[in-house]
């Protein structure tokens, strides 16, 4: 973690304007597009993570109490199923010990706080989803330039430091030096 680094924040011009440069992928060559994707994710990072955070921002800026009720009911349904995956067998018990009406009734509440709150989870999951399939398309359509390309390679010969998204892309499962080390 000594040589943690925050990547730098990449030009608007070279990100999405003039000197960009967009192709649709060959999808036959499975390995040639995660190495693009992979490295497009690795060299804009600090752009994603803005764009993300900028997105949510403004939907929550537009949809406030919408967002705050989709957090909150989302939150609350995963919690109620932690719960009762983890006290398990206490729940069966006191559900053996009371009538069935019991368990209709915290179904039908159930049920009633997911069906209240669905379109509230719609937005939030929204503000979640429309920022990572703008990542996920531009990192895949994206050609790499000459300064992507060296930025790479420098972090391939040993020069590479820890930065989130190489952190997220390991625990994903991605071994980013494997991957940007083939060659295009």
């Amino acid at each position: 973690m000594d040589n943690f680094k925050l990547a730098p924040l990449r030009s608007f011009d070279d990100f999405m304007v003039t000197s960009s440069r967009f192709q649709v992928p060959d999808l036959q060559n499975r390995d040639r597009y995660l190495n693009r994707i992979v490295a497009n994710l690795l060299y804009y990072q600090t752009n994603y993570f803005l764009g993300c955070v900028l997105v949510f921002c403004i939907i929550t800026l537009m949809q406030p109490q919408q967002m705050f009720l989709g957090l909150l009911t989302f939150s609350f349904v995963v919690g109620a199923m932690f719960y009762a995956r983890k006290e398990k067998e206490r729940i069966r018990q006191f559900l053996q010990q009371q009538s069935p009406s019991v368990l209709i009734g915290m179904v039908m509440l159930m049920v009633f706080i997911i069906s209240w709150g669905f379109g509230f989870i719609m937005t939030f999951f929204m503000a979640l989803g429309i920022p990572i399939i703008f990542v996920i398309l531009h990192a895949s359509l994206r050609l790499r330039n000459v300064k992507n390309k060296l930025v790479n390679a420098s972090e391939t010969l040993g020069v590479s430091r820890a930065t989130p998204m190489s952190l997220i892309l390991s625990e994903i499962g991605f071994d980013t030096n494997k991957m940007i080390s083939k060659p295009f």
